[in-house]
């Protein structure tokens, strides 16, 4: 099963990240700012997997440009992951 977070509002200025499945909580975030970001972390990391298992033929003339996006791209799912 999937990592589906949300954002659970509690009754001052805190904010809790809870599983969908489970209902576990995550985290509890103390600058409601900063919740969403941190909710979608699974999709966002999901995201960046699906665009660095893409195929470097499907780039044309952008390939320097698609390369250093990649790099970036992998350090931060390498970094999600706990490498």
């Amino acid at each position: 099963m999937k990592a589906q977070w949300y954002v659970a509002k509690t009754g001052n200025h805190q904010r809790i990240i809870a599983d969908e499945n489970t209902g576990e909580s995550i985290a509890v975030v103390y600058e409601a700012e900063n919740a969403d970001i941190l909710a979608a972390a699974p999709d966002l990391l999901k995201a960046c997997k699906a665009v660095a298992d893409q195929d470097d033929r499907t780039i044309d003339n952008n390939f320097v440009i698609f390369d250093v996006t990649m790099k970036k791209i992998k350090n931060a799912i390498r970094k999600a992951e706990g490498e």
